[in-house]
């Protein structure tokens, strides 16, 4: 069925259409018209595990080394959608003066929260489970991408059919 829907998508040119369509509904379901009200999102127990795995004396909100946050771009938000809402975030989040307006969370809906918060306990539960940074990146590499495109597009099909 999915096989036909695409052929005939393919013949009559409505894919290049559902592609563009396709990743601003994606979107959508991630990213919130305006900025929300800050809450509370990454526990202390993950960055707990961050200064264990870098053998770091324990930090504060205050006192966290940036590499922490390329983590945290890398292993929380890359995941999702392929790195599709972390681009979005990228562009959503930056001043003229080129400094960040908000913590990326802060622009997501409620779904995306909710995606985010299971995106930084898997992570979490990965490095727990590890003894040194090292570790964790070899074991990061086998996990999967974190997507509801399937489930949109399915939706997108009963649509057309």
């Amino acid at each position: 069925r999915v096989g036909i829907v695409a052929l005939v998508d393919e013949a009559t040119g409505f894919q290049k259409d559902r592609g563009h369509d396709a990743l601003r509904l994606l979107l959508e379901q991630y990213i919130a018209d305006g900025l929300q009200k800050w809450i509370h999102t990454f526990p202390d127990s993950f960055f707990a595990e961050l200064d264990r795995l870098y053998d770091n004396a324990p930090t504060t909100s205050r006192s966290r080394p940036q590499y922490y946050g390329k983590f945290i771009n890398k292993y929380v938000y890359d995941p999702i959608e392929h790195g599709y809402v972390k681009a979005e975030l990228d562009k959503l989040n930056i001043t003229d003066e080129g400094k960040r307006r908000a913590r990326f969370h802060q622009w997501l809906t409620d779904e995306g929260r909710t995606i985010l918060t299971r995106q930084i306990g898997k992570v979490e539960g990965i490095m727990e489970m590890c003894d040194d940074i090292e570790q964790f990146k070899e074991v990061a590499k086998r996990r999967k991408a974190v997507t509801v495109a399937p489930y949109l597009f399915d939706e997108m099909n009963r649509i057309i059919d």
